[in-house]
């Protein structure tokens, strides 16, 4: 091995626990003292740890070496007090800075430093739910009214307008951030709401069931904290809206195809048990 060689070797080996390395630094001097836990979500497993922060404030939560790089959502929780209090975060897959030197953490007084995906989820999310709120109030005159009515006119111009509203922010939403835009659908759909607006229950359970097997971001969806609360969603559309047992099977195997064999089997295996369960 010449020289060169031999340096760049030893310049590589130098800098791979910090390529591997993933931290958070966080700053809060006013929660000196309390206990935390601090959570990143695997499939239907979280990985945990806890500590005290110290006097100063200052602290660092560090992704496990086995879980990096990670992006993906965590949750830092205040524990062992009355108040209570946390942050569910993003985190995009390096080192951020989040600090607060409020008594009173909150979403405008937290800040962080080389991580927009908060603040991005955050008014994503805001934005996704006025479009909804104005859908829902929609739907719900379209069903109080009739056709004869004078008001029916404009409530079904404001319902197609909002189910134009909510594609046009889907899609943009996805340009800003896929892993957020992804996060909001699966947070959707486990309230019963599909990525399309619209429809008969059983056409918004056939949207659901579809996006699930189809289009879903199954990576997204592991690190999402929300991976049973699909997979039970997709099992009860199946078994007990569609009913169609060949759909079923074959949407099982395009699910199956797509995942690596850790989160395949945890799905083969949730799946089982909520069959069982049904049967």
């Amino acid at each position: 091995m010449n020289v060169q060689k031999h340096l760049l070797l030893f310049a590589a080996c130098l800098a791979a626990p910090f390529l591997q390395a993933q931290d958070i630094h966080m700053t809060f001097p006013h929660l000196a003292g309390k206990t935390y836990e601090f959570i990143i979500f695997q499939g239907d497993k979280t990985v945990m740890k806890a500590d005290t922060i110290p006097s100063d404030g200052k602290f660092t939560l560090a992704v496990p070496e086995l879980n990096r790089p990670y992006t993906g959502m965590c949750r830092w929780l205040i524990t062992n007090t009355q108040e209570g209090g946390g942050i569910d975060m993003l985190i995009p897959g390096n080192d951020f800075s989040v600090s607060c030197t409020d008594p009173v953490p909150s979403e405008n007084t937290i800040i962080y430093a080389n991580n927009n995906g908060p603040q991005t989820l955050n008014r994503q999310y805001a934005e996704q739910q006025a479009i909804y709120n104005r859908f829902a109030v929609m739907e719900q005159s379209l069903k109080a009214y009739t056709e004869k009515d004078k008001a029916y006119k404009f409530f079904t111009k404001e319902y197609k307008k909002q189910v134009s509203a909510y594609d046009a922010f889907r899609k943009k939403a996805a340009r800003e951030s896929h892993y957020s835009a992804e996060f909001l659908t699966i947070v959707s759909i486990t309230l019963g709401i599909p990525p399309t607006l619209g429809g008969t229950e059983t056409e918004k359970a056939r949207i659901i069931a579809d996006y699930i097997a189809n289009k879903m971001d199954w990576d997204v969806l592991y690190t999402s904290g929300h991976w049973g609360g699909i997979i039970t969603a997709w099992a009860d559309i199946h078994t007990q809206v569609l009913k169609d047992e060949t759909l079923m099977a074959k949407d099982r195997d395009t699910i199956i195809k797509k995942l690596k064999p850790v989160p395949a089997k945890e799905f083969s295996d949730m799946v089982t048990i909520l069959l069982n369960r049904k049967m």
